[in-house]
């Protein structure tokens, strides 16, 4: 998990849409109810932005 965690913040950073779509889409046969998926990608890419946010913006 920790891989697409990675692959989706890199993503997100990116801003790049069209290849969260894909990968969504690529990857939907990971069996993950919508709670997990949001506890165990969606939380973890948000944190991992937030906290790179964070470091750029802090004097």
């Amino acid at each position: 998990m920790q891989k697409q965690v990675r692959m989706l913040t890199e993503m997100a950073i990116a801003g790049d849409l069209p290849e969260i779509h894909k990968w969504h889409q690529e990857n939907r046969g990971l069996s993950l109810s919508t709670i997990e998926f949001y506890e165990k990608l969606l939380k973890p890419v948000m944190e991992s932005v937030g906290s790179l946010w964070e470091k750029i913006k802090s004097p």
